[in-house]
Order: C-alpha cells, then structure tokens, then sequence
C-alpha cells in the first residue's frame, strides 16, 4: 500500500500519473526508453557486456536479455498490440535484475545525450516531461543496484 504522503514533498511517478493529463503526457517516454534500450545494446554492445559480466552476468544470460529488449521494441513498434513498456519498465527497476543494468546504463545515456544539447526527435516542449521520468527511474535504478552507471560510451 502506498503511503498517504509523498516522501519530502515530492510526489513519486504514480502520484504524477494520477493527476489530470499525467499519464498521456508521460506515456510516449515508456516507449521511447524501451526503443532507446535496443539502441543502446545494438550500438554499446561490448560495454554493456563487461558491465554485466563484471555484474557476475554469463554470456547466455546476456544474449537472452538482449533478445528480450528486442522482443519489447518489436512489441512496442507493432499496430494492435496492447502497449507494455510502462509496465515493462517498472518491473525492471522493482528488483536487481539484467535488465535493471541495461536500463541504467540507458537512462544515463539518454540524461548524457539531452546534457550534450541532443534532443533527438523529443520536442523542447516535451523535453522536461522526457527528462523527469528518466531521471526518476535512473535514480530507482541506482538504488536497486546500489551503483550509478558505468558506462563511458553514449551512443544511441
């Protein structure tokens, strides 16, 4: 159950979502991290690998995660599918997982690139809402896995 008030004062994703508007401004972010994950395995492929092998991560533990992400951005980019990514991205930031890694390293790639004044295609308008959740969920990702990101490449 969650509590009745926001620690600090500071209102948690949820309680964001809640609020009028909240959920559609926030929705097209979920998708756009999930899409960024594929891209950021597919073009960091041998950093992510010695972040999660040095995490105590085996070869094919690695190569079924990045088959997952694939399979998320598939589902993500298909008509007529009932959309997950929010879900998706909740889960992996609910326990230390392989995917908490890959999206910690994402979410700090994606802060990286907006920093570097590379909005990609997220509007100025629509920056600060991009912004917010992906820093909410990197800070989550931080906690569950008690290190900040380790990567040194950005590319996306």
């Amino acid at each position: 159950m969650k509590s009745a008030t926001p620690a600090a004062g500071k209102k948690s994703i949820e309680d964001e979502q809640q609020t009028a508007g909240g959920a559609y401004k926030r929705r097209n972010v979920y998708k756009s991290i999930v899409r960024h994950m594929f891209s950021y395995i597919r073009k960091n492929r041998e950093e992510i690998i010695k972040i999660l092998q040095e995490a105590g991560y085996g070869m094919s533990d690695i190569e079924h995660a990045f088959f997952e992400v694939s399979c998320y951005n598939d589902m993500e980019q298909q008509k007529g599918n009932k959309k997950q990514s929010q879900s998706t991205i909740k889960k992996m930031v609910e326990t230390r997982s392989i995917y908490t890694y890959i999206l910690r390293e994402t979410l700090f790639a994606m802060i990286k690139s907006w920093e570097e004044g590379k909005h990609g295609k997220v509007s100025s308008k629509n920056l600060g809402t991009y912004k917010d959740v992906c820093f909410e969920y990197y800070n989550e990702a931080v906690q569950v896995l008690t290190q900040k990101a380790q990567g040194k490449t950005f590319n996306l």
